[in-house]
């Protein structure tokens, strides 16, 4: 099949939605598909500050056929810039695949020898500008929608009556494993993301192994991060990195992972972190239901409650036999969660719709 991926505007930076779609272009193209991704540089819902052809001038002179370099997109992929997404600056192909809401209003307009339309729903995209009665608008355009989580399926239906099918997403099995065993870890030593997103809870995460530190002297906690290390972490028992090269390494040194976001759309660091023998502790929240399972395959805490989070962080870190017991069963119940199933799923709707 020839598939065309759509992504909105250039990620310089590292981002879960556009991994996943990365991730999809790769594993296409290995299974023998012709993929070409378009970096969709301006839309009609989104605000800029600047004319749309200035914008598409700038970014197209700064970064020409754009690529990650945080990502290894395979050299068969071809990466282009486009102004807008429109028919004139898009191949002809069998599956047209977009992800973002923004996109999907003119993704609809394409016509029919662009491929069949799909746009994989990543999460509850309300932080978005115009999102209120655009983001629901959305859901009911004439195209194919796959969700990846259950809680955004039932979004979905519950605004049309029609329940898109669910796409979990995949692991690299090969990247994200074992190195250490379970209980050779130090117990005492805690792994999170930190980003000064808002919903992503790293000022409440950070209170709460402050907490901790109170009663576990020799706690250890690793920080990663796309940003930079911000003025107010300076204590010594807390290792900051930025970027890091091998996050399934740091992911084995540690014995929990925290994951205290207040809203996700399906979250991978907890689930990379799972492969690599971590117990879980994140909140109760749609994003991390898949594979985070109240006391069997994680302890499961309220968001923005930094003394709800301290306390099921002291369980485990209490707790050795706790700890190890909890991080087993996630790292067994997380093997389900491959690119292999991921993949073939995907591949099995593009093939049932055909072309619309």
């Amino acid at each position: 099949m020839k598939i065309n991926i759509f992504l909105p505007g250039l990620p310089i930076t590292p981002g879960g939605g556009y991994k996943i779609m990365y991730e999809y272009a790769n594993q296409f193209v290995k299974l023998g598909h012709d993929v070409v991704i378009y970096n969709v540089i301006t839309n009609s819902i989104f605000e800029y500050p600047h004319p749309h052809w200035l914008r598409y001038l700038y970014y197209s002179y700064k970064y020409p056929h754009f690529r990650p370099s945080w990502y290894p997109l395979l050299p068969q992929i071809v990466c282009r810039n486009i102004p807008r997404l429109h028919n004139k600056f898009v191949r002809n192909a069998d599956v047209a695949f977009s992800t973002n809401f923004a996109l999907t209003f003119e993704l609809t307009k394409l016509s029919k020898n662009k491929g069949a339309k799909y746009n994989l729903i990543q999460g509850y995209e309300t932080w978005i500008p115009n999102s209120d009665n655009n983001l629901h608008a959305s859901y009911h355009l004439p195209l194919y929608h796959i969700s990846i989580a259950d809680y955004l399926a039932d979004i979905v239906e519950k605004e049309t009556n029609n329940r898109p099918p669910i796409v979990y997403n995949g692991i690299d099995n090969n990247v994200f494993k074992l190195q250490i065993p379970i209980e050779q870890k130090n117990p005492f030593s805690v792994s999170m993301l930190y980003s000064e997103e808002l919903h992503k809870g790293s000022l409440i995460g950070l209170e709460a192994l402050r907490m901790c530190k109170k009663e576990i002297p020799n706690l250890h906690v690793e920080l990663f991060s796309v940003y930079e290390k911000p003025n107010h972490i300076t204590e010594d028992w807390i290792n900051f990195t930025r970027k890091p090269s091998n996050l399934a390494e740091l992911y084995n040194l540690t014995a929990i992972f925290l994951s205290p976001s207040n809203t996700e759309g399906w979250a991978l660091p907890p689930a990379e972190a799972m492969f690599c023998g971590c117990a879980l502790v994140c909140t109760n929240i749609g994003g991390h239901a898949a594979y985070a399972k109240n006391n069997e395959t994680a302890l499961l805490v309220s968001p923005q409650k930094a003394e709800d989070i301290a306390e099921k962080l002291l369980i485990l870190l209490k707790d050795n036999n706790r700890r190890v017991e909890i991080a087993k069963k996630g790292n067994v119940f997380i093997q389900q969660f491959s690119w292999d199933t991921a993949v073939h799923k995907m591949l099995t709707i593009f093939e049932q719709n055909g072309n619309n």
